[in-house]
């Protein structure tokens, strides 16, 4: 489950923006058609959010 991108090609992108780092999160998913077992969760700050998120990809694990 992808939250934010710290790193892309080499660079290091903690120090941007987090709207930064989200729409590259975005794109680099959009563009390299990643699915399966990735998933790019909503962007939330709520923890209960989070946990359903959590058991929805994965019921029984959480």
């Amino acid at each position: 489950m992808a939250f934010d991108l710290l790193r892309l090609e080499g660079i290091d992108t903690s120090g941007w923006l987090y709207e930064r780092r989200r729409a590259a999160l975005e794109r680099l998913y959009a563009e390299r058609r990643l699915s399966g077992t990735w998933a790019l969760c909503p962007s939330t700050t709520d923890q209960s959010t989070v946990g359903r998120l959590a058991e929805q990809l994965d019921p029984g694990r959480h």
